[in-house]
């Protein structure tokens, strides 16, 4: 499986979040570091976002337990396929998505056209995101 692991964002709390009104971009703030004396802000900004579902998220709790971005050869399609599964369903609803734009999209992903980003909670808020690229200030 290919992918990166962000080794910044453990224990990175997810403080905001907000989208574009064509909803092609998104910015999200990071807490990095939970220390009160130095709270360093991280903002990611994704570009060309095709798809994103943020779900469970608190004002006060919304702690990151690892951050992984999938794209390029060699990219576990199972993983990515359940990763866009999920993104486009709901807790009452299954996905949205036929099974060739699911195809589409994990070719995309999977050639490193696109990136997926998963950032997975260890309480608080989980996200997906699926854009063309991020870049972080």
């Amino acid at each position: 499986m290919a992918y990166e692991k962000l080794q910044q964002f453990h224990d990175a709390r997810v403080l905001g979040i907000a989208v574009s009104q064509n909803g092609k971009e998104a910015e999200l703030l990071f807490r990095m570091d939970q220390s009160v004396q130095t709270r360093a802000v991280l903002k990611a900004i994704f570009e060309d976002v095709i798809l994103l579902r943020l779900v469970d998220f608190s004002h006060d709790q919304n702690i990151i337990s690892r951050a992984l971005v999938y794209g390029g050869d060699p990219v576990d399609s199972d993983t990515i396929r359940q990763h866009l599964l999920w993104v486009t369903s709901t807790t009452i609803t299954d996905s949205y998505l036929k099974e060739d734009k699911i195809s589409e999209i994990c070719n995309g992903i999977t050639n490193g056209k696109n990136k997926l980003f998963y950032f997975e909670p260890s309480l608080g808020a989980e996200l997906v995101v699926v854009s063309k690229s991020i870049r972080f200030t």
